[in-house]
């Protein structure tokens, strides 16, 4: 039985609460990692669109393309632990056709960026190498919005379907033991939508 609840679930970055539960299994510890990062690219989208400032827009943009490729990983090991049919995620099969044709639309957008992307990430991203001043420039150059935007896009249509998914486990913290919280089903609340200018 599947039963539907507004739980309060641990965010490690908010004060916690002495209620909150705590991902019991890999597919609900992917989800809650993906719902932190997709925050932090919307709070990068915010700060960038009240500056004006050329150089501080791209910056913040070349952030995202970091966070967005945390992201992809994420999302690239759920996709792993749905298809390899591993017994916590028994999917139906109309789930599963669904499924696979949104990791398909999502990592066919993101292979079109993916290399450009990593060779920023790398370069001059979260990975500073001793490269010429030319090459720098040219990956600065490559950080536009346009492509990165399309990728993310792609991503609350597919969160959003798995957080449908009757495949989590939570647990709870009770007197210092942790308890396991059969599967619920999380209610709307924690859907994720694209960041608005």
């Amino acid at each position: 039985m599947i039963i539907t609840v507004k739980p309060q679930l641990y965010d490690p970055f908010l004060d916690p609460c002495e209620e909150s539960l705590f991902p019991a299994n890999a597919p609900a510890s992917l989800l809650r990692h993906i719902k932190f990062v997709w925050n932090d690219i919307c709070y990068l989208f915010k700060i960038r669109s009240e500056t004006k400032e050329p150089y501080i827009k791209k910056l913040l943009l070349k952030y995202i393309i970091i966070e967005y490729l945390s992201v992809v990983k994420f999302i690239q090991r759920f996709n792993t632990i749905i298809f390899k049919a591993t017994p916590e995620c028994r999917i139906d099969k109309p789930e599963l056709v669904t499924l696979k044709e949104l990791f398909k639309c999502f990592f066919k957008t993101h292979k079109v960026i993916e290399k450009k992307i990593t060779d920023i990430r790398h370069n001059i991203g979260a990975h500073r190498k001793e490269i010429d001043l030319i090459t720098i420039n040219k990956l600065w150059i490559e950080i536009e919005e346009g492509s990165i935007k399309k990728a993310l896009d792609k991503i609350p249509a597919l969160y959003n379907f798995l957080l449908d998914l009757k495949i989590y486990k939570w647990s709870k913290k009770i007197d210092d033991t942790f308890e396991i919280v059969f599967p619920f089903k999380l209610i709307c609340s924690n859907k994720i939508i694209f960041p608005k200018k």
